[in-house]
């Protein structure tokens, strides 16, 4: 019996997300997430494609996240300890709660050992 791959770190996946959304040229983006998802175990491999897709949960499931703008910036106040009117502020000038988020959360160092995939997945689950 062979020994079970560890979970992808889920650094690796959003570097590779960051990547593709980096370029407008398709050939690229294909190139860039081929060379991502043959990298990954079997258990990875469909979590990370629906992540990429957007959506955490299978079609079939019919849980959502119904996560808005205001509960995620909430969340990003509570765990960076930066200020709302700064967050706003920094929110207008990039124009994206992804980048706004890597910003402010800079500054916060996560205790313990890289979020892997299937660790976010279980989070959502």
């Amino acid at each position: 019996m062979s020994e079970p791959h560890p979970s992808a770190s889920f650094a690796a996946f959003a570097a590779t997300a960051d990547a593709v959304g980096a370029t407008t040229k398709r050939l690229q983006k294909s190139a860039i997430l081929a060379d991502y998802l043959a990298r990954l175990n079997d258990d990875d491999l469909p979590i990370a494609c629906r992540f990429l897709s957007g959506d955490p949960f299978p079609l079939k499931d019919e849980r959502t996240l119904q996560l808005g703008y205001s509960a995620i910036f909430g969340v990003l106040v509570e765990l960076s300890g930066v200020e709302a009117k700064t967050l706003g502020d920094l929110a207008v000038k990039l124009g994206d709660i992804g980048d706004v988020a890597e910003q402010a959360m800079q500054q916060h160092t996560r205790v313990g050992e890289p979020l892997t995939i299937a660790e976010v997945m279980a989070s959502y689950e």
